[in-house]
Protein backbone atom coordinates (compact mmCIF):
# COMPACT_ATOMS: atom_id res chain seq x y z
CA UNK A 1 0.00 0.00 0.00
CA UNK A 2 2.78 2.40 1.26
CA UNK A 3 4.63 1.35 -2.64
CA UNK A 4 1.62 2.56 -4.60
CA UNK A 5 1.37 5.86 -3.16
CA UNK A 6 4.53 6.40 -3.59
CA UNK A 7 4.23 6.31 -7.20
CA UNK A 8 1.03 8.51 -7.17
CA UNK A 9 2.81 11.10 -5.56
CA UNK A 10 6.03 10.33 -7.84
CA UNK A 11 3.95 10.92 -10.85
CA UNK A 12 2.21 13.59 -9.57
CA UNK A 13 5.10 15.60 -9.17
CA UNK A 14 6.22 15.24 -12.50
CA UNK A 15 3.20 16.17 -13.86
CA UNK A 16 3.75 19.58 -11.86
CA UNK A 17 7.82 20.06 -12.74
CA UNK A 18 6.50 19.61 -16.72
CA UNK A 19 3.69 22.19 -16.37
CA UNK A 20 6.19 25.07 -15.11
CA UNK A 21 8.69 24.87 -17.86
CA UNK A 22 9.06 27.26 -20.27
CA UNK A 23 6.24 28.26 -22.69
CA UNK A 24 9.60 28.00 -25.44
CA UNK A 25 10.60 24.99 -24.30
CA UNK A 26 7.13 22.78 -24.83
CA UNK A 27 6.02 22.34 -28.79
CA UNK A 28 2.98 24.15 -29.36
CA UNK A 29 0.95 22.52 -32.02
CA UNK A 30 0.28 24.10 -35.85
CA UNK A 31 -3.57 24.21 -34.49
CA UNK A 32 -2.95 26.17 -31.56
CA UNK A 33 -0.70 29.07 -33.25
CA UNK A 34 -3.74 29.81 -35.60
CA UNK A 35 -5.80 29.79 -33.17
CA UNK A 36 -3.96 31.84 -30.56
CA UNK A 37 -3.19 34.18 -33.66
CA UNK A 38 -6.71 35.38 -34.42
CA UNK A 39 -7.87 38.43 -36.33
CA UNK A 40 -10.86 40.90 -36.43
CA UNK A 41 -13.39 40.17 -39.15
CA UNK A 42 -14.37 43.36 -39.11
CA UNK A 43 -11.19 45.17 -40.64
CA UNK A 44 -9.09 41.76 -41.08
CA UNK A 45 -6.29 43.38 -38.65
CA UNK A 46 -4.89 41.22 -35.74
CA UNK A 47 -6.33 42.84 -32.50
CA UNK A 48 -3.92 43.19 -29.56
CA UNK A 49 -4.42 42.68 -25.83
CA UNK A 50 -4.35 46.66 -24.80
CA UNK A 51 -5.16 49.86 -26.58
CA UNK A 52 -7.99 50.88 -28.94
CA UNK A 53 -8.24 47.65 -31.01
CA UNK A 54 -7.96 45.50 -27.96
CA UNK A 55 -9.76 41.94 -27.77
CA UNK A 56 -13.88 42.04 -26.55
CA UNK A 57 -16.25 39.15 -26.82
CA UNK A 58 -20.07 39.75 -27.27
CA UNK A 59 -23.05 38.38 -25.47
CA UNK A 60 -23.19 35.46 -28.39
CA UNK A 61 -19.48 34.66 -27.89
CA UNK A 62 -18.10 36.66 -31.04
CA UNK A 63 -14.56 38.08 -30.64
CA UNK A 64 -13.42 41.29 -32.47
CA UNK A 65 -11.96 44.77 -31.93
CA UNK A 66 -13.03 46.96 -29.40
CA UNK A 67 -12.80 49.89 -32.01
CA UNK A 68 -14.45 48.04 -34.94
CA UNK A 69 -17.12 46.77 -33.02
CA UNK A 70 -18.01 49.82 -31.55
CA UNK A 71 -18.31 51.91 -34.77
CA UNK A 72 -20.47 48.95 -36.38
CA UNK A 73 -23.01 49.79 -33.41
CA UNK A 74 -22.91 53.25 -34.08
CA UNK A 75 -24.32 52.59 -37.19
CA UNK A 76 -27.52 51.11 -36.07
CA UNK A 77 -30.46 52.56 -35.12
CA UNK A 78 -31.77 52.33 -31.41
CA UNK A 79 -28.73 50.31 -30.10
CA UNK A 80 -29.94 47.53 -32.16
CA UNK A 81 -27.30 46.54 -34.66
CA UNK A 82 -26.80 42.96 -35.12
CA UNK A 83 -23.49 40.39 -34.44
CA UNK A 84 -21.69 40.70 -38.04
CA UNK A 85 -21.28 37.03 -37.58
CA UNK A 86 -24.62 35.61 -36.36
CA UNK A 87 -26.96 38.25 -37.18
CA UNK A 88 -28.03 38.34 -33.29
CA UNK A 89 -28.89 41.28 -30.81
CA UNK A 90 -26.12 42.80 -28.94
CA UNK A 91 -25.77 45.51 -26.56
CA UNK A 92 -22.89 47.65 -25.91
CA UNK A 93 -23.38 46.88 -22.16
CA UNK A 94 -22.79 43.61 -22.90
CA UNK A 95 -19.40 43.70 -24.48
CA UNK A 96 -16.48 41.86 -22.10
CA UNK A 97 -12.72 42.45 -22.33
CA UNK A 98 -10.98 39.14 -23.02
CA UNK A 99 -7.79 39.03 -21.08
CA UNK A 100 -5.65 36.20 -23.64
CA UNK A 101 -2.96 34.23 -21.78
CA UNK A 102 -0.53 35.65 -24.78
CA UNK A 103 -1.01 36.45 -28.42
CA UNK A 104 0.88 35.78 -31.49
CA UNK A 105 2.13 38.74 -32.84
CA UNK A 106 2.59 39.07 -36.51
CA UNK A 107 5.85 41.10 -38.11
CA UNK A 108 4.34 42.82 -40.62
CA UNK A 109 7.85 45.14 -41.34
CA UNK A 110 8.12 42.67 -44.87
CA UNK A 111 4.79 43.17 -45.73
CA UNK A 112 4.59 46.46 -46.05
CA UNK A 113 7.86 47.00 -46.97
CA UNK A 114 6.34 45.10 -50.40
CA UNK A 115 3.49 47.18 -50.29
CA UNK A 116 5.61 50.42 -50.43
CA UNK A 117 7.65 48.57 -53.55
CA UNK A 118 3.47 48.05 -55.21
CA UNK A 119 2.80 51.71 -54.56
CA UNK A 120 6.26 53.06 -56.22
CA UNK A 121 6.08 50.65 -59.18
CA UNK A 122 2.53 51.38 -59.85
CA UNK A 123 3.50 55.33 -59.62
CA UNK A 124 6.03 54.34 -62.02
CA UNK A 125 3.75 52.19 -64.52
CA UNK A 126 1.25 55.30 -64.69
CA UNK A 127 3.52 57.89 -65.49
CA UNK A 128 5.03 55.45 -68.29
CA UNK A 129 1.69 54.71 -69.80
CA UNK A 130 1.28 58.20 -69.48
CA UNK A 131 4.27 59.45 -71.37
CA UNK A 132 3.26 56.19 -74.05
CA UNK A 133 -0.29 57.68 -74.91
CA UNK A 134 1.57 61.45 -75.33
CA UNK A 135 3.76 59.80 -77.96
CA UNK A 136 1.58 57.68 -79.71
CA UNK A 137 -0.68 60.57 -79.81
CA UNK A 138 1.94 62.42 -81.36
CA UNK A 139 2.70 59.93 -83.74
CA UNK A 140 -0.68 60.49 -85.13
CA UNK A 141 -0.99 63.55 -85.15
CA UNK A 142 2.18 63.73 -87.68
CA UNK A 143 1.04 61.08 -89.79
CA UNK A 144 -2.23 63.05 -90.17
CA UNK A 145 -0.25 65.93 -91.24
CA UNK A 146 1.57 63.78 -93.79
CA UNK A 147 -1.04 62.63 -95.07
CA UNK A 148 -2.91 65.88 -95.57
CA UNK A 149 -0.10 67.01 -97.81
CA UNK A 150 0.05 63.99 -99.62
CA UNK A 151 3.01 62.12 -98.18
CA UNK A 152 3.21 58.65 -96.78
CA UNK A 153 3.48 58.59 -92.63
CA UNK A 154 6.71 57.54 -91.41
CA UNK A 155 7.10 53.83 -91.55
CA UNK A 156 6.02 53.10 -94.69
CA UNK A 157 8.28 53.34 -97.10
CA UNK A 158 8.20 50.73 -99.95
CA UNK A 159 11.01 47.97 -100.37
CA UNK A 160 12.14 49.46 -103.44
CA UNK A 161 12.80 52.70 -101.91
CA UNK A 162 15.21 50.98 -99.11
CA UNK A 163 17.12 49.59 -101.86
CA UNK A 164 17.68 52.84 -103.85
CA UNK A 165 20.70 55.01 -102.94
CA UNK A 166 20.69 57.44 -100.42
CA UNK A 167 20.80 60.33 -103.28
CA UNK A 168 17.76 58.98 -104.87
CA UNK A 169 16.05 58.69 -101.15
CA UNK A 170 16.73 62.61 -100.64
CA UNK A 171 14.65 63.31 -103.86
CA UNK A 172 10.75 64.60 -103.57
CA UNK A 173 8.70 62.43 -104.29
CA UNK A 174 5.14 62.64 -105.27
CA UNK A 175 2.50 59.99 -104.19
CA UNK A 176 -1.64 59.87 -104.95
CA UNK A 177 -3.76 58.61 -102.54
CA UNK A 178 -3.87 55.11 -103.70
CA UNK A 179 -0.31 54.54 -102.83
CA UNK A 180 -1.03 54.90 -98.62
CA UNK A 181 -1.13 51.46 -97.09
CA UNK A 182 -4.36 50.32 -95.34
CA UNK A 183 -2.67 50.34 -92.26
CA UNK A 184 -2.15 54.27 -92.39
CA UNK A 185 -5.86 54.81 -91.29
CA UNK A 186 -5.13 52.82 -87.89
CA UNK A 187 -2.24 54.64 -87.34
CA UNK A 188 -3.74 57.97 -88.33
CA UNK A 189 -6.51 57.55 -86.03
CA UNK A 190 -5.75 55.14 -82.88
CA UNK A 191 -8.34 53.12 -81.94
CA UNK A 192 -10.70 55.11 -79.26
CA UNK A 193 -10.95 53.77 -75.20
CA UNK A 194 -11.72 54.91 -71.91
CA UNK A 195 -8.51 56.70 -69.87
CA UNK A 196 -8.23 58.26 -66.31
CA UNK A 197 -8.10 61.84 -66.52
CA UNK A 198 -8.51 62.94 -63.00
CA UNK A 199 -9.39 61.76 -59.43
CA UNK A 200 -11.20 64.23 -56.61
CA UNK A 201 -10.64 63.69 -52.94
CA UNK A 202 -13.99 63.10 -51.70
CA UNK A 203 -13.77 61.86 -48.19
CA UNK A 204 -16.98 61.51 -45.89
CA UNK A 205 -18.07 61.21 -42.16
CA UNK A 206 -19.62 57.92 -42.56
CA UNK A 207 -19.47 55.17 -45.23
CA UNK A 208 -22.60 53.24 -44.93
CA UNK A 209 -23.23 53.87 -48.36
CA UNK A 210 -22.50 56.63 -51.51
CA UNK A 211 -24.75 57.74 -53.98
CA UNK A 212 -23.59 59.28 -56.93
CA UNK A 213 -25.71 61.25 -60.45
CA UNK A 214 -23.91 62.41 -63.42
CA UNK A 215 -25.36 65.86 -64.23
CA UNK A 216 -25.34 66.18 -68.12
CA UNK A 217 -26.87 69.40 -68.26
CA UNK A 218 -24.16 71.26 -65.94
CA UNK A 219 -21.39 68.69 -66.61
CA UNK A 220 -20.80 68.19 -62.65
CA UNK A 221 -21.23 64.93 -60.59
CA UNK A 222 -23.21 64.60 -57.65
CA UNK A 223 -21.74 62.91 -54.49
CA UNK A 224 -23.29 62.01 -50.93
CA UNK A 225 -21.33 63.28 -48.15
CA UNK A 226 -21.65 63.73 -44.35
CA UNK A 227 -19.90 66.99 -43.52
CA UNK A 228 -19.91 68.78 -40.59
CA UNK A 229 -22.80 66.95 -38.85
CA UNK A 230 -25.23 67.24 -42.04
CA UNK A 231 -25.88 64.78 -45.29
CA UNK A 232 -26.16 66.85 -48.14
CA UNK A 233 -24.69 66.60 -52.17
CA UNK A 234 -21.41 67.75 -52.99
CA UNK A 235 -21.58 68.89 -56.55
CA UNK A 236 -18.05 68.85 -58.65
CA UNK A 237 -17.54 70.58 -61.90
CA UNK A 238 -16.35 67.60 -63.85
CA UNK A 239 -13.50 70.15 -66.15
CA UNK A 240 -12.61 71.97 -63.24
CA UNK A 241 -12.84 70.27 -60.13
CA UNK A 242 -14.35 73.15 -58.03
CA UNK A 243 -17.57 72.21 -56.49
CA UNK A 244 -19.83 73.30 -53.31
CA UNK A 245 -21.83 71.29 -50.47
CA UNK A 246 -25.45 71.49 -50.71
CA UNK A 247 -26.96 70.33 -47.10
CA UNK A 248 -30.59 68.61 -47.84
CA UNK A 249 -31.03 66.29 -45.06
CA UNK A 250 -30.84 64.80 -41.64
CA UNK A 251 -29.96 60.92 -42.61
CA UNK A 252 -27.76 59.21 -44.98
CA UNK A 253 -28.38 60.06 -48.69
CA UNK A 254 -29.15 56.48 -50.41
CA UNK A 255 -29.43 57.63 -53.75
CA UNK A 256 -29.48 60.80 -56.32
CA UNK A 257 -30.86 61.18 -59.43
CA UNK A 258 -30.75 64.48 -61.84
CA UNK A 259 -32.28 65.70 -64.75
CA UNK A 260 -32.06 69.14 -66.09
CA UNK A 261 -32.24 71.57 -63.30
CA UNK A 262 -33.91 69.06 -61.05
CA UNK A 263 -32.20 67.00 -58.52
CA UNK A 264 -34.21 64.57 -56.50
CA UNK A 265 -32.47 62.53 -53.47
CA UNK A 266 -34.05 59.88 -50.53
CA UNK A 267 -32.14 59.00 -47.64
CA UNK A 268 -32.85 57.46 -44.23
CA UNK A 269 -34.11 60.47 -43.00
CA UNK A 270 -37.51 59.32 -44.43
CA UNK A 271 -37.97 62.32 -46.30
CA UNK A 272 -37.48 62.34 -50.54
CA UNK A 273 -36.36 66.02 -51.81
CA UNK A 274 -37.06 67.79 -54.91
CA UNK A 275 -34.38 70.42 -55.37
CA UNK A 276 -33.21 73.37 -57.77
CA UNK A 277 -29.13 72.73 -58.60
CA UNK A 278 -29.51 76.38 -60.04
CA UNK A 279 -29.86 77.34 -56.38
CA UNK A 280 -29.32 74.50 -54.35
CA UNK A 281 -32.24 75.11 -52.20
CA UNK A 282 -34.55 71.92 -51.71
CA UNK A 283 -38.32 73.16 -53.74
CA UNK A 284 -40.45 70.46 -52.45
CA UNK A 285 -40.41 67.67 -49.56
CA UNK A 286 -42.07 65.13 -49.38
CA UNK A 287 -42.52 62.65 -46.31
CA UNK A 288 -41.96 58.63 -46.17
CA UNK A 289 -43.69 56.20 -43.94
CA UNK A 290 -40.28 54.50 -43.87
CA UNK A 291 -36.36 55.29 -45.40
CA UNK A 292 -35.72 55.96 -48.92
CA UNK A 293 -33.76 53.65 -50.79
CA UNK A 294 -34.01 54.30 -54.23
CA UNK A 295 -36.13 57.21 -56.61
CA UNK A 296 -36.46 58.12 -60.09
CA UNK A 297 -37.51 60.70 -62.52
CA UNK A 298 -40.71 59.23 -64.97
CA UNK A 299 -39.64 59.73 -68.24
CA UNK A 300 -42.71 60.73 -69.93
CA UNK A 301 -44.48 63.14 -67.20
CA UNK A 302 -41.93 65.20 -66.04
CA UNK A 303 -43.94 66.09 -62.71
CA UNK A 304 -44.18 62.42 -61.89
CA UNK A 305 -41.59 60.80 -59.71
CA UNK A 306 -40.58 57.74 -57.81
CA UNK A 307 -39.50 56.74 -54.42
CA UNK A 308 -38.40 52.97 -53.28
CA UNK A 309 -39.23 52.11 -49.41
CA UNK A 310 -37.08 50.36 -46.97
CA UNK A 311 -39.89 48.08 -46.51
CA UNK A 312 -40.70 47.13 -50.02
CA UNK A 313 -43.21 49.73 -50.88
CA UNK A 314 -43.04 52.18 -54.34
CA UNK A 315 -44.63 55.78 -53.82
CA UNK A 316 -45.64 57.67 -57.01
CA UNK A 317 -45.85 61.37 -56.05
CA UNK A 318 -47.29 64.65 -58.58
CA UNK A 319 -44.39 66.91 -57.04
CA UNK A 320 -47.31 69.89 -57.60
CA UNK A 321 -49.73 67.96 -55.25
CA UNK A 322 -46.41 66.59 -52.91
CA UNK A 323 -48.68 66.16 -50.02
CA UNK A 324 -49.80 62.15 -50.54
CA UNK A 325 -48.63 59.73 -52.80
CA UNK A 326 -50.87 59.26 -56.57
CA UNK A 327 -50.14 55.69 -55.64
CA UNK A 328 -48.74 53.52 -53.02
CA UNK A 329 -47.48 50.02 -54.91
CA UNK A 330 -47.53 47.27 -52.54
CA UNK A 331 -46.18 43.35 -52.48
CA UNK A 332 -47.44 41.80 -49.50
CA UNK A 333 -45.10 38.61 -50.50
CA UNK A 334 -42.15 41.28 -50.28
CA UNK A 335 -40.89 43.37 -47.60
CA UNK A 336 -37.20 43.92 -48.67
CA UNK A 337 -35.48 47.30 -49.28
CA UNK A 338 -35.88 48.50 -52.76
CA UNK A 339 -32.78 49.05 -53.82
CA UNK A 340 -33.03 49.94 -57.51
CA UNK A 341 -35.82 51.22 -59.91
CA UNK A 342 -36.17 52.03 -63.47
CA UNK A 343 -38.71 53.00 -65.06
CA UNK A 344 -39.17 52.20 -68.75
CA UNK A 345 -41.56 52.36 -71.96
CA UNK A 346 -42.74 49.33 -72.92
CA UNK A 347 -45.26 48.97 -76.35
CA UNK A 348 -47.35 52.42 -75.19
CA UNK A 349 -46.98 51.47 -71.72
CA UNK A 350 -45.51 52.64 -68.83
CA UNK A 351 -43.02 49.84 -66.66
CA UNK A 352 -41.31 50.90 -63.10
CA UNK A 353 -39.07 48.27 -63.32
CA UNK A 354 -37.39 47.80 -59.43
CA UNK A 355 -35.22 45.24 -57.17
CA UNK A 356 -34.89 43.84 -54.21
CA UNK A 357 -32.52 41.00 -53.26
CA UNK A 358 -35.65 38.33 -53.38
CA UNK A 359 -35.94 39.09 -57.10
CA UNK A 360 -36.84 41.61 -60.09
CA UNK A 361 -40.25 42.99 -60.46
CA UNK A 362 -42.23 45.59 -61.77
CA UNK A 363 -45.31 47.98 -61.82
CA UNK A 364 -47.59 48.37 -65.03
CA UNK A 365 -49.38 51.68 -64.69
CA UNK A 366 -51.56 51.13 -68.22
CA UNK A 367 -52.66 47.37 -68.00
CA UNK A 368 -56.36 46.27 -67.67
CA UNK A 369 -58.15 45.34 -64.65
CA UNK A 370 -56.24 44.14 -61.74
CA UNK A 371 -57.48 40.52 -61.07
CA UNK A 372 -58.02 39.43 -57.00
CA UNK A 373 -54.64 37.65 -57.22
CA UNK A 374 -52.94 41.46 -57.22
CA UNK A 375 -51.14 42.75 -54.08
CA UNK A 376 -53.37 45.93 -52.94
CA UNK A 377 -52.68 49.37 -54.47
CA UNK A 378 -53.21 52.48 -52.94
CA UNK A 379 -54.78 55.49 -55.12
CA UNK A 380 -54.91 58.79 -54.16
CA UNK A 381 -57.42 59.62 -57.25
CA UNK A 382 -58.28 63.22 -55.90
CA UNK A 383 -54.50 64.05 -57.05
CA UNK A 384 -55.06 62.51 -59.85
CA UNK A 385 -57.71 64.42 -61.75
CA UNK A 386 -57.02 67.47 -60.01
CA UNK A 387 -57.70 70.67 -62.84
CA UNK A 388 -57.03 74.37 -62.80
CA UNK A 389 -59.74 75.85 -64.41
CA UNK A 390 -60.30 79.29 -64.33
CA UNK A 391 -63.94 81.17 -64.33
CA UNK A 392 -65.03 84.30 -65.61
CA UNK A 393 -64.09 86.15 -63.05
CA UNK A 394 -60.32 85.63 -63.18
CA UNK A 395 -60.73 83.91 -60.19
CA UNK A 396 -59.40 80.43 -59.63
CA UNK A 397 -61.28 77.14 -58.51
CA UNK A 398 -60.26 73.03 -58.44
CA UNK A 399 -62.41 71.01 -60.15
CA UNK A 400 -62.79 67.23 -59.60
CA UNK A 401 -63.78 64.71 -62.05
CA UNK A 402 -64.31 61.09 -62.64
CA UNK A 403 -60.82 59.22 -63.36
CA UNK A 404 -60.36 56.57 -66.46
CA UNK A 405 -56.84 55.82 -64.86
CA UNK A 406 -56.87 51.78 -64.76
CA UNK A 407 -54.84 50.94 -61.27
CA UNK A 408 -50.99 49.80 -61.66
CA UNK A 409 -50.51 45.98 -61.60
CA UNK A 410 -48.09 43.95 -60.30
CA UNK A 411 -45.74 42.18 -63.12
CA UNK A 412 -43.32 39.37 -61.46
CA UNK A 413 -39.88 38.63 -63.83
CA UNK A 414 -38.68 35.44 -62.72
CA UNK A 415 -34.77 35.04 -63.65
CA UNK A 416 -35.38 30.91 -64.56
CA UNK A 417 -37.07 32.17 -67.29
CA UNK A 418 -33.53 33.71 -68.75
CA UNK A 419 -31.07 31.33 -70.02
CA UNK A 420 -28.29 30.24 -67.54
CA UNK A 421 -28.61 29.17 -64.07
CA UNK A 422 -29.40 31.79 -61.51
CA UNK A 423 -30.62 29.73 -58.50
CA UNK A 424 -29.74 31.14 -55.23
CA UNK A 425 -28.47 33.84 -56.93
CA UNK A 426 -29.49 37.71 -55.46
CA UNK A 427 -29.53 41.09 -57.60
CA UNK A 428 -28.14 43.60 -56.14
CA UNK A 429 -27.82 46.09 -58.72
CA UNK A 430 -30.31 47.32 -61.75
CA UNK A 431 -29.43 50.13 -63.96
CA UNK A 432 -30.47 51.49 -67.75
CA UNK A 433 -28.59 52.52 -70.89
CA UNK A 434 -29.60 56.12 -71.24
CA UNK A 435 -30.25 55.77 -75.10
CA UNK A 436 -32.01 52.44 -75.36
CA UNK A 437 -34.07 49.97 -73.32
CA UNK A 438 -31.70 47.50 -72.71
CA UNK A 439 -30.90 46.96 -68.67
CA UNK A 440 -28.52 45.41 -66.70
CA UNK A 441 -28.64 44.17 -63.36
CA UNK A 442 -26.25 42.16 -61.36
CA UNK A 443 -26.76 39.10 -58.67
CA UNK A 444 -24.70 37.46 -56.36
CA UNK A 445 -24.75 34.72 -54.38
CA UNK A 446 -22.33 32.51 -51.74
CA UNK A 447 -19.40 31.69 -54.39
CA UNK A 448 -20.70 33.65 -57.36
CA UNK A 449 -21.53 36.79 -58.81
CA UNK A 450 -23.32 37.20 -62.42
CA UNK A 451 -23.64 40.56 -64.22
CA UNK A 452 -27.06 40.28 -66.96
CA UNK A 453 -27.20 42.39 -69.92
CA UNK A 454 -31.66 42.04 -71.13
CA UNK A 455 -33.91 43.80 -72.63
CA UNK A 456 -38.00 43.66 -72.01
CA UNK A 457 -40.30 42.28 -74.70
CA UNK A 458 -43.14 43.67 -75.16
CA UNK A 459 -45.00 40.87 -73.39
CA UNK A 460 -43.17 41.81 -70.30
CA UNK A 461 -40.39 38.88 -70.76
CA UNK A 462 -36.72 39.71 -69.94
CA UNK A 463 -34.49 38.35 -72.91
CA UNK A 464 -30.89 38.49 -71.58
CA UNK A 465 -28.67 39.55 -74.59
CA UNK A 466 -24.95 39.11 -72.24
CA UNK A 467 -24.35 37.22 -69.20
CA UNK A 468 -20.80 37.88 -67.40
CA UNK A 469 -20.23 35.48 -64.53
CA UNK A 470 -17.13 35.76 -62.23
CA UNK A 471 -16.02 32.87 -59.50
CA UNK A 472 -16.42 35.28 -56.55
CA UNK A 473 -18.69 36.39 -53.76
CA UNK A 474 -19.09 40.76 -53.59
CA UNK A 475 -17.98 41.45 -49.96
CA UNK A 476 -20.84 44.32 -50.68
CA UNK A 477 -22.86 45.90 -52.74
CA UNK A 478 -22.38 48.31 -55.44
CA UNK A 479 -23.99 49.66 -58.49
CA UNK A 480 -22.90 48.32 -61.73
CA UNK A 481 -22.98 50.10 -65.46
CA UNK A 482 -24.12 49.49 -69.00
CA UNK A 483 -24.37 51.65 -71.84
CA UNK A 484 -23.20 51.89 -75.48
CA UNK A 485 -20.89 53.67 -77.73
CA UNK A 486 -20.03 53.50 -81.17
CA UNK A 487 -21.79 50.25 -81.65
CA UNK A 488 -19.68 48.95 -78.46
CA UNK A 489 -21.23 47.28 -75.65
CA UNK A 490 -19.67 48.39 -72.18
CA UNK A 491 -19.79 46.90 -68.88
CA UNK A 492 -18.71 48.47 -65.87
CA UNK A 493 -18.24 46.79 -62.77
CA UNK A 494 -15.98 46.46 -59.55
CA UNK A 495 -13.51 43.32 -59.09
CA UNK A 496 -13.95 43.46 -54.58
CA UNK A 497 -11.27 40.82 -54.58
CA UNK A 498 -8.38 43.48 -56.43
CA UNK A 499 -10.56 46.31 -55.77
CA UNK A 500 -10.16 47.05 -59.28
CA UNK A 501 -12.83 49.02 -61.47
CA UNK A 502 -13.24 46.85 -64.70
CA UNK A 503 -14.66 47.52 -67.88
CA UNK A 504 -15.60 44.55 -70.31
CA UNK A 505 -16.18 45.15 -73.66
CA UNK A 506 -18.63 42.20 -75.67
CA UNK A 507 -16.61 40.66 -78.09
CA UNK A 508 -13.53 41.01 -76.51
CA UNK A 509 -12.31 38.37 -74.47
CA UNK A 510 -10.06 40.00 -71.87
CA UNK A 511 -11.45 42.93 -69.32
CA UNK A 512 -9.91 46.13 -68.86
CA UNK A 513 -9.32 46.81 -65.43
CA UNK A 514 -8.12 50.42 -63.52
CA UNK A 515 -6.51 50.25 -60.13
CA UNK A 516 -8.86 51.60 -57.54
CA UNK A 517 -7.49 50.13 -53.99
CA UNK A 518 -10.36 50.74 -52.00
CA UNK A 519 -14.65 50.12 -51.77
CA UNK A 520 -16.29 50.93 -54.95
CA UNK A 521 -19.83 52.41 -53.82
CA UNK A 522 -21.05 53.55 -57.19
CA UNK A 523 -20.48 53.78 -61.14
CA UNK A 524 -22.30 56.07 -63.25
CA UNK A 525 -21.70 57.51 -67.11
CA UNK A 526 -23.17 60.20 -68.91
CA UNK A 527 -22.64 62.18 -72.95
CA UNK A 528 -21.88 65.96 -71.57
CA UNK A 529 -22.94 68.48 -73.50
CA UNK A 530 -19.72 68.58 -75.35
CA UNK A 531 -19.85 65.12 -76.98
CA UNK A 532 -17.87 63.54 -74.07
CA UNK A 533 -18.67 60.50 -72.84
CA UNK A 534 -17.40 60.96 -69.45
CA UNK A 535 -17.58 57.66 -66.61
CA UNK A 536 -17.34 58.25 -62.72
CA UNK A 537 -16.01 55.84 -60.09
CA UNK A 538 -17.20 56.92 -56.33
CA UNK A 539 -15.44 55.10 -53.87
CA UNK A 540 -15.05 55.34 -50.11
CA UNK A 541 -12.82 58.85 -50.11
CA UNK A 542 -12.29 59.56 -53.80
CA UNK A 543 -14.32 60.53 -57.10
CA UNK A 544 -12.11 58.62 -60.01
CA UNK A 545 -13.14 60.02 -63.66
CA UNK A 546 -12.72 58.47 -66.89
CA UNK A 547 -12.93 60.03 -70.63
CA UNK A 548 -13.54 57.98 -73.64
CA UNK A 549 -11.17 59.13 -76.66
CA UNK A 550 -8.12 58.48 -78.08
Amino acid sequence: MTDDLDDVLVAGAKRKASSLEPANDREISTDEEDDESMECSICSEDWTDRGPHRLVALQCGHLFGLRCITKWMDHGQANKQPCPACKSNIKESAIREVKPIRLAVQDTAHIEEMRAQIDILEKQLKDNDFELRKTLMAISMCNRELLHHGVPAAGTASASDHNASPQHQDKSREFSPSDTLPSLSSLATPPKNFYHFRSELMPTDTLMTRALALDAHTGSALVSRKQQNQHGVHRVLLERGTGTFIPLHKGVIRDIQCREDAMLTCGHDRTLKLSSLKTGKAVCSMDLPSPGFSCAFDPDVSSQVYCGLANGVCLVYDVRHASSPLYQLRDPAKVKPIHSMIPLAVNDRRLLLYATSSGLNGWTMDMPTMTTDTPSVTMNTASLTMDDDRDEGGGSEHKTEESDAVAPSLHDFPLKDLDGYFDDFEPYSLSKDQDSTTVLFSLKRHNATKHVVATVADDLRLCSTQIVSQPYHPTWSHHTLHFCIDGKDMLWYADVEHKNLCLRVAGVSNEVQFPIGERVYNVKHRLLASDQHVVACLTSSKLHLYRYGS
